[in-house]
């Protein structure tokens, strides 16, 4: 079925549907990685030289894109698609450039850099990090339109064909991961990234082509893109420093165990996933309809739709993130614990898993947040508050990380996104007054008690099966969750929640 043939809330189903294929996909790519190599020498290598090259250049490429998208917005609505187009393509041939450049200095700078970044990392621990970044680097130039083209589909309402493509990219990186154990050389590992990626890159040129998109070499300045640097440039600061605190956290862990860099990669990518799951889909749909409406001036169907998604979004992570806590052990042990995944490294995952989930909803709530301020194209506030936190989540990183240990980075991350949730939402309120988000707070102790009721049933169901039944833990773990799920729905059912008909309302038109 053709995406333009669907309504739009149909198309927000699928989408979901999708999206929850492309997580499982990648969830198994993690799965074969611990299964292959378990968390050691060698994924503390891969994980660290992959973050890198990410930490380095991410920044750009996702601050070009999110301020791209209302300034294209604006172009399309005053000049024309034609307008637009050159805007797309003058901005991403700047971004090619750029990217040439910093793949260059990347490979000739590799080890100092993994001695900066990776300081606890000798020997041969270090050598194939080098091995892994330069590689790693040169996926920089096939990465840096991916951002640009999937906003431009996304502004189109071409949401669906591009997740294709994410599963190609995840199919790459198996398939070479498998090989490089099968032929036990682990340098091959990281050649699974660079395919995938050019696969990716390739991919979205010819999606945007077959959707109107005609490229053109433009390197001449006009004020299209002078908005977009004046809009990315604070996003770019504030994404900076947001790399900060991944580059801490790394540093860190490189120096207590070994694998502990691995457990982090592994405790993070799980809680993003329950993230993206929860209301990734939420966030990804409502930032083009929230620029279109603000480049309208339609403030109270912005606030509608900023004030149903927080709603939603109450609604599916707080019982996330009680669950996530409550069972952090025998879902990492579900998870991961087979082939290479030691006992002693579900350990080690676990701990961060756990603090990790503690800022859940923080996270998701800032999500939000974010997509709400640059569809206002305040780039500006978002700034000032990743800063602030930055520093909190230094300090604290400083401070728990010797009694906790990698427990103690995890909650250092947390605690600063509940900080920067605060913030955004004080801030918002007093230069934003037009916008007006409106939940209840009866709603929210509602929400937390109804989950906490749930969450307690399921355990206590998972308990009993553990003292009565002789069968696996997995199968424990799936009844109970069942369970907990079940009995959230009632309750939702019971109380007449409006939010079982957000995830339709949210996206229907007007």
């Amino acid at each position: 079925m053709s995406s333009r043939k669907l309504t739009t809330a149909q198309t927000a189903a699928v989408l979901a549907f999708m999206m929850l294929a492309s997580k499982i996909l990648g969830l198994v790519r993690e799965l074969v990685l611990a299964h292959s190599y378990g968390a050691g020498s060698i994924t503390d290598a891969y994980s660290a030289a992959l973050s890198i090259p990410n930490d380095i250049f991410a920044a750009v490429m996702l601050s070009a894109s999110v301020a791209y998208l209302p300034v294209y917005s604006q172009v399309v609505e005053e000049q024309g698609k034609k307008a637009g187009d050159r805007l797309t393509s003058g901005l991403i041939d700047r971004l090619w450039i750029a990217a040439a450049a910093v793949c260059a200095l990347g490979c000739i700078f590799a080890r100092p850099l993994v001695r900066v970044f990776a300081p606890g990392f000798t020997g041969d621990t270090a050598d194939l990090t080098v091995f892994y970044m330069r590689v790693a680097f040169i996926l920089v130039i096939f990465s840096v339109s991916k951002n640009i083209q999937a906003s431009y589909l996304e502004y189109h309402g071409k949401f669906i064909s591009q997740r294709f493509l994410g599963y190609a990219e995840n199919v790459c990186i198996i398939a070479f991961t498998l090989l490089s154990f099968r032929l036990r050389q682990p340098r091959l590992l990281v050649f699974g990234i660079l395919v995938g990626g050019a696969v990716l890159a390739a991919g979205y040129f010819a999606l945007s082509a077959r959707n109107g998109y005609r490229h053109s070499f433009v390197l001449e300045k006009d004020c299209g893109e002078r908005d977009i640097l004046r809009l990315a440039l604070p996003v770019f600061i504030g994404n900076c420093a947001s790399h900060i605190n991944i580059l801490v956290d790394r540093i860190l862990a490189s120096k207590l165990a070994e694998g502990s860099v691995s457990a982090l990669r592994y405790g993070s990518g799980l809680t993003d996933a329950i993230n993206a799951l929860s209301i990734g889909i939420v966030a990804t749909v409502i930032f083009p309809m929230l620029s279109k409406a603000f480049a309208k001036e339609e403030h109270e169907r912005a606030s509608e739709l900023t004030s149903r998604a927080v709603s939603l979004c109450l609604v599916l992570m707080v019982p996330a993130s009680l669950g996530a806590a409550v069972y952090a052990r025998p879902i990492i042990r579900a998870v991961f614990e087979r082939g290479s995944f030691s006992p002693q490294a579900t350990q080690m995952v676990s701990a961060a898993f756990l603090f990790y989930v503690v800022g859940l909803v923080f996270g998701a709530l800032n999500t939000l947040l974010l997509r709400v301020y640059y569809s206002l194209r305040d780039t500006v506030t978002t700034v000032r508050v990743s800063l602030i936190c930055v520093v909190l989540n230094v300090i604290l990183d400083l401070v728990l990380v010797g009694p906790m240990g990698i427990g103690g980075l995890a909650l250092s991350t947390s605690a600063s996104g509940a900080l920067g949730l605060v913030l955004r939402l004080l801030l918002l309120s007093k230069k934003h007054p037009q916008l007006r988000i409106n939940v209840p707070l009866k709603k929210i102790a509602q929400t937390v008690l109804m989950a906490a009721v749930a969450v307690g049933v399921s355990y206590s169901a998972y308990v009993l099966m553990g003292n009565i039944f002789q069968i696996s833990h997995i199968l424990k773990l799936f009844v109970a969750l069942v369970i907990a799920v079940v009995l959230y729905y009632v309750e939702l059912l019971y109380t007449g929640a409006k939010e079982l008909e957000l995830l339709k309302s949210l996206f229907s038109p007007k």
